[in-house]
């Protein structure tokens, strides 16, 4: 899959956006990064900060490089109107709690995952 791509999936319409991982650190160039969108609402940047208008993102908290000081602002530029934290897997009970409550907290972003 390539930057512009489209293609549908069990009844949703997936976009392909973005190239590259965000970096991990100065010594090693970003590997390749798939960006999708669904159906123009659902966000996921992969293992990237890419920026794009979103009402649902699927942020990405829990990767090796990724610390607060990125995390913020970037949750801050986009401003999604629901978040949910990806992956959480590897957390543990305590930074997913970080994760969770603090863009909260800062009014980031207004609603941590989906009622219901």
């Amino acid at each position: 899959m390539n930057n512009g791509d489209t293609f549908s999936a069990a009844g949703f319409e997936v976009s392909v956006v973005g190239e590259e991982h965000h970096l991990s650190h100065p010594d090693f160039p970003p590997v390749d990064n798939i960006v999708s969108v669904v159906d123009d609402e659902v966000f996921h940047p992969g293992d990237a900060l890419t920026i794009l208008d979103a009402t649902t993102l699927l942020a990405p908290v829990q990767a090796p490089w990724m610390i607060a000081l990125d995390l913020f602002p970037y949750l801050r530029e986009i401003r999604p109107i629901c978040a949910w934290l990806c992956p959480d897997s590897c957390a543990n009970s305590t930074s997913v709690l970080i994760c969770k409550w603090w863009p909260w907290y800062l009014g980031i972003i207004r609603k941590l995952e989906p009622q219901g």
